[in-house]
């Protein structure tokens, strides 16, 4: 009588632990795939960030070079007028 009672409470024991590990595994797979959303959010800001960034040093890139052809300009320039003065 007590070894019958005990199958019937062991089927239902068995049932629920499997009942708590499929809830915790759906929990788990959940939490996961959120998590993954939010770094793919992330992984995208950095992604637009960067590409920010590499645009804004490419028009920097052209100023500094703009900037150097100018200072060779200055020099010549200033050769030429060296030239043009009245040596002592």
């Amino acid at each position: 009588m007590l070894g019958e009672g005990n199958e019937g409470l062991s089927g239902w024991v068995i049932a629920g632990v499997a009942s708590i590990i499929a809830t915790l595994s759906s929990t788990v797979a959940f939490l996961f795939k959120l998590r993954e959303s939010q770094i793919q959010k992330q992984i995208k800001g950095l992604q637009d960030d960067y590409d920010e960034v590499k645009e804004e040093c490419k028009i920097l890139q052209a100023k500094s070079d703009e900037c150097i052809q100018d200072r060779e300009d200055l020099r010549v320039e200033i050769a030429r007028i060296k030239e043009r003065l009245p040596k002592e």
